[in-house]
């Protein structure tokens, strides 16, 4: 439990919606959202050297969840702050993704979501297009 997980407090028709829990491991909420501050500082599907070095080794199929993650983050941060959200809150939407994805990783269920390579994921919206053309 990492507390990033957003708050409800609601009842009957009102819904009012509250920021992170912040119940959990302390620790670990502050080094998620160390780590989400360097992950939103990138360019979407940019990989440096050095990165690419640290992956040498690795199988391929860690190496596309990895890539997979990096580009799903950069893109939801990117996106959220578009929408004029606050960059904090963007961050720690982010963090609490990274836990999921880090989850996935130690559970071993990355053999399913990184089957497919990430240029077979289309946007909606040029899915949307598409169909309105035919």
């Amino acid at each position: 439990m990492s507390g990033l997980a957003p708050g409800e407090h609601s009842s009957s028709k009102s819904v009012n919606r509250l920021g992170i829990s912040k119940a959990g491991n302390a620790h670990l909420r502050c080094l998620l959202i160390e780590v989400a501050n360097g992950i939103c500082k990138g360019a979407i599907g940019h990989k440096s050297k050095e990165l690419c070095s640290r992956q040498n080794g690795q199988s391929a199929e860690v190496i596309a969840y990895a890539d997979k993650a990096n580009t799903r983050l950069r893109s939801k941060y990117y996106r959220m702050i578009r929408h004029v959200k606050k960059k904090n809150v963007a961050v720690a939407d982010v963090a609490r993704e990274l836990a999921c994805f880090i989850w996935g990783m130690m559970t071993g269920n990355i053999s399913r979501t990184a089957a497919r390579p990430l240029t077979a994921i289309r946007p909606r919206y040029e899915s949307h297009l598409s169909s309105n053309q035919q």
